[in-house]
């Protein structure tokens, strides 16, 4: 698999995705996106990540799936702009 580095518009797609997760206002979103895809090494579980803000699995799960759906939308709205 490629790194997103070497690759520059995905690592535009990349970091205008972590910029909108920086801006949210549960940070907690933010920090699990980092832990779970810029970490170091191999994926982290979502046990793993839960562990480490004292929360269960499903919570970090649920938490994950907020921010897929706010990114989904603002990516999804900043393309209708760029494209008209």
């Amino acid at each position: 698999m490629e790194n997103y580095e070497d690759n520059s518009e995905m690592k535009n797609d990349v970091d205008h995705a972590f910029n909108i997760l920086s801006k949210l206002n549960d940070k907690r979103i933010f920090k699990i996106f980092k832990l779970r895809y810029l970490n170091k090494g191999e994926r982290l579980t979502w046990k793993q990540i839960a562990e480490k803000f004292s929360l269960t699995p499903q919570t970090i799960i649920n938490l994950h799936t907020k921010g897929r759906r706010i990114l989904k939308k603002k990516m999804k709205k900043n393309m209708k702009i760029n494209l008209t």
